[in-house]
């Protein structure tokens, strides 16, 4: 009854912090900026596109000399970070939906407690009835 209560309130924690996953964000077009591929939040696929592009390119002309003397180490940040931004996405999705769907699955748990409660107390009373009408 406390959680029902809880989410018609909308007193429940989150997963995701809405805080966090703007920064992220925020954090990803910074580094795409950096890198001088884009950078604005309406023109991010197109900027880790040309970023996933680039890492290509400097993998195929040799790993070790991309990591030495080319952008790679960047280049995997990037790509590590664009990741992290796509988990806590889909974190806040998940969250979403589970927020969604959180009340109906306890209003359809609290129907077998009700219903032992009900008949668990008309079997109490019968009982009690009959030993008092024994005596």
């Amino acid at each position: 009854m406390k959680d029902i209560a809880l989410d018609l309130l909308n007193r429940r924690p989150r997963m995701v912090d809405a805080f966090a996953l703007t920064n992220e964000q925020t954090s990803l077009d910074n580094m795409l900026k950096d890198l001088g591929v884009g950078g604005k939040p309406f023109d991010r696929a197109a900027a880790l596109s040309a970023a996933s592009r680039m890492y290509e390119k400097e993998v195929a002309g040799g790993a070790i000399r991309g990591i030495i003397r080319g952008r790679v180490a960047q280049l995997m940040l990037i790509q590590i970070q664009q990741l992290k931004t796509d988990l806590l996405q889909a974190m806040d999705t998940i969250d979403n939906l589970v927020d969604s769907n959180r009340l109906n699955v306890q209003l359809v748990a609290s129907i077998p407690a009700v219903l032992i409660l009900i008949y668990g107390t008309r079997a109490l009373w019968l009982f009690w009835s009959n030993i008092r009408m024994k005596d």
